[in-house]
C-alpha cells in the first residue's frame, strides 16, 4: 500500500503491507493483522475518524471480530498505533459498533463506541483514555437498508440522530 498526494513526485511513505488472515462463518467474521479500514462494518462519523486519518492511514494494524445475523450486527476492533519506547508513546484504538433494526428495515437503534489509549514513555510517566460514544435511532425513509452499516446505499435514503458523549481518563503517578 503505497499513497501519492496530487502533485507529489514521489511516494511519501514506505510501503505498508497488507497482510491479514480472515475467518468467515455463519455470520461470524473475523480479521487479524494489517487489513483495510473498508472492512469496518459500522458507519463511524468523523467525531471518531476523521477523513484524514481514512486517508492517510487507511489500513488498521490489529484485529476485527463481528456478527450479523438477520436483524442486526456488532463489531469490536482494535487499531495497534504505537508501542511504547524511550522517545514513543504506547497507543492503540478500539472501537465497537452495532445497530439492530426491524424486520422492515424501517426503523434502527445502534451505537458507536471508540476507546483512544495512549501512554507517554519510559522516561515519563502518565496514560489517557479518551472516549467517545453514540447511541442513535433512526429510520429509513427510501428503500430497505441496512442502515448505520456501511454497506451499499444505492437507492436508500436514510435518517439517524443520536447523542455523542466524550469522557477523558488521566492518570499520572
Amino acid at each position: 500500500d503505497l499513497r501519492l498526494d496530487f502533485g507529489d513526485k514521489q511516494f511519501n511513505q514506505d510501503p505498508e503491507f497488507i497482510v491479514y488472515y480472515n475467518y468467515k462463518q455463519k455470520g461470524f467474521e473475523a480479521y487479524a493483522g494489517v487489513f483495510p479500514r473498508t472492512k469496518l462494518r459500522g458507519m463511524y462519523s468523523s467525531a471518531f475518524v476523521s477523513d484524514s486519518v481514512k486517508y492517510y492511514d487507511s489500513n488498521l494494524e490489529g484485529f476485527m471480530l463481528s456478527y450479523e445475523g438477520s436483524n442486526g450486527y456488532a463489531e469490536v476492533a482494535m487499531d495497534w498505533l504505537s508501542r511504547i519506547g524511550d522517545e514513543r508513546r504506547e497507543k492503540f484504538v478500539l472501537f465497537s459498533s452495532g445497530s439492530m433494526w426491524t424486520n422492515n428495515r424501517k426503523l434502527f437503534i445502534g451505537y458507536d463506541a471508540s476507546m483512544f489509549h495512549h501512554s507517554i514513555s519510559y522516561t515519563d510517566d502518565g496514560v489517557t483514555d479518551n472516549i467517545l460514544a453514540y447511541p442513535f435511532a433512526g429510520f429509513t425513509l427510501v428503500g430497505k437498508s441496512r442502515a448505520g452499516q456501511s454497506v451499499s446505499y444505492n437507492n436508500v435514503i436514510w435518517v439517524r440522530a443520536g447523542w455523542l458523549q466524550a469522557m477523558q481518563r488521566i492518570r499520572k503517578e
